[in-house]
């Protein structure tokens, strides 16, 4: 799927010398103004041209509004990494593929099953997930 660029963006193999950048797109520390924060972490990774998404925080809305701060197009993305299938690294992606409609996502399948969550004040503990038919997206 071609980029705003026009190139194609495909991850392939990178020279052992490669530059890479890495911004922090959310996170629970706040340095700037302008981002917000929350319990979660979302980082860009730019190599040769190439922009991985390594987790995608907990809401898209910090992810959107925080990217949009930085001067980031989601859209430019070659592909997402989740490393772990946690709410607060994969929460954003409803958010995220309703913004870019197609984008390739590297995944252990049980990213996916329900996860436990403690929540309320008796400490209770209730499901948490993301829908698979969320992301019908990238198949």
């Amino acid at each position: 799927m071609p980029r705003s660029d026009g190139t194609t963006g495909s991850i392939g193999s990178l020279r052992r010398d490669a530059k890479t950048k890495v911004t922090v797109v959310v996170d629970n520390l706040v340095r700037r103004q302008k981002l917000w924060g929350e319990h979660g972490l979302s980082l860009l990774v730019e190599i040769e041209g190439r922009r991985i998404l390594l987790d995608i925080g907990q809401s898209g809305e910090v992810l959107i509004h925080n990217s949009a701060a930085l001067g980031l197009n989601l859209k430019d993305v070659d592909c997402v990494v989740l490393s772990h299938g946690h709410y607060d690294h994969t929460g954003g992606l409803p958010a995220l593929l309703n913004m870019v409609r197609h984008v390739n996502l590297y995944a252990h399948p049980k990213v996916f099953e329900k996860k436990y969550t403690k929540s309320g004040r008796n400490g209770s503990l209730t499901w948490g997930e993301i829908r698979v038919r969320e992301c019908r997206h990238f198949a």
